[in-house]
């Protein structure tokens, strides 16, 4: 009876263990979740503000930059759309760089002024 009980008591701790592990896991994963989503969430809203009503397109683009896993993939587009709102200048370069190197991301510390469309 004694040996019986002690294998009782270990599988339960065993299983035990496990749905405790299981259960942390997901509230991990979870929390994890939910934490990225809420920091894309404030950045891109920070982004959106500030290209829109904020208008300062540097910010807008370094905002862009801050932008984690599959969202920066986004950001040529939006960076052509915020240079077309804003209508500088050197649009045409962020177009050009966009359309020939696909979803390739602007990797330069500043995008500085450069030619025109006439000069492309």
């Amino acid at each position: 009876a004694p040996l019986f009980l002690h294998l009782l008591s270990s599988s339960l701790a065993i299983f035990l263990s496990i749905c405790l592990f299981i259960l942390l896991y997901f509230f991990s994963i979870s929390a994890f979740i939910f934490s990225l989503f809420l920091s894309l969430h404030i950045s891109l809203f920070r982004f959106l503000f500030l290209s829109v009503f904020w208008t300062s397109y540097w910010e807008s683009l370094r905002l862009c930059r801050g932008l984690r896993g599959g969202l920066r993939l986004l950001c040529p587009i939006i960076e052509l759309q915020v240079c077309q709102l804003q209508a500088y200048n050197h649009c045409d370069v962020i177009r050009h760089r966009w359309l020939t190197s696909g979803t390739q991301l602007i990797t330069h510390p500043h995008v500085r002024a450069g030619p025109t469309a006439g000069s492309l």
